[in-house]
């Protein structure tokens, strides 16, 4: 109702109240959590009945804003959505499966939906902020998580955010910072000795093999300097 009313401040604080719920009662809940194979590597967990129509609120408030032209609201859901992401994939648990984060997925393919409503309607900022978000998910995740359980639904997120820019006219340019996002992924991975890296490389160099025949195509220089890893002196 807010974003209806066009109540930026009211509708920021929603989107907080309703980003710190979902963090209080996952915080509360899981040691007590039970989870269900779903299929090959899935897992449902018996937080769902809550967590979800949390995850629904948010993007439901995304696509309010979108709709209505509110582009600050939009990114408030992404780093919402993100931010619940973020502490899901680093969320231990004695009952889990060792190297596992079964709850981080929800949260990102929410986040990502927003991201994509966004960049739909030619939200770009939100596009930015989408990527950032995705890079801080990624770099924060516990070394022993699963690549299939967060990098590799990450990368390609972030790879969906570059071919958006590199597709969308006059916005060619901005895949330079999405690929920047991607790279610094795979040199923090990197550094940390990440022990599934070599599935995260083989997809971020599968993607940008793609890529890079698109931003030939459009004669843009969107790729200067990218395949060189952030400089960490």
């Amino acid at each position: 109702r807010a974003v209806d009313r066009r109540e930026v401040v009211l509708a920021l604080a929603a989107i907080s109240a309703i980003q710190r719920l979902a963090l209080s009662y996952i915080e509360v809940r899981k040691d007590n959590l039970i989870l269900t194979p779903v299929d090959l590597g899935s897992l449902k967990s018996s937080a769902d009945h809550v967590l979800t129509p949390l995850y629904e609120n948010l993007i439901s408030i995304s696509r309010g804003a979108v709709g209505r032209g509110l582009e600050n609201v939009s990114i408030a859901t992404i780093h919402a959505l993100g931010g619940v992401a973020e502490h899901m994939a680093a969320l231990k648990s004695a009952r889990w499966p060792e190297g596992r984060a079964p709850l981080a997925h929800a949260p990102l393919y929410y986040c990502r939906l927003c991201v994509r409503a966004a960049l739909d309607k030619g939200f770009m900022d939100s596009g930015l902020q989408g990527a950032v978000a995705m890079k801080n998910i990624s770099t924060k995740t516990p070394n022993d998580v699963s690549a299939s359980d967060v990098h590799l639904y990450v990368t390609d997120t972030l790879f969906e955010i570059t071919d958006k820019f590199l597709t969308t006219p006059g916005r060619a340019s901005l895949a330079n910072e999405s690929l920047k996002q991607t790279l610094e992924i795979t040199h923090v991975l990197c550094e940390r000795k990440y022990l599934g890296l070599d599935d995260v490389m083989s997809d971020v160099l599968r993607r940008l093999h793609l890529v890079v025949p698109i931003a030939l195509i459009l004669e843009d220089h969107t790729l200067g300097g990218l395949l060189h890893a952030p400089d960490r002196k």
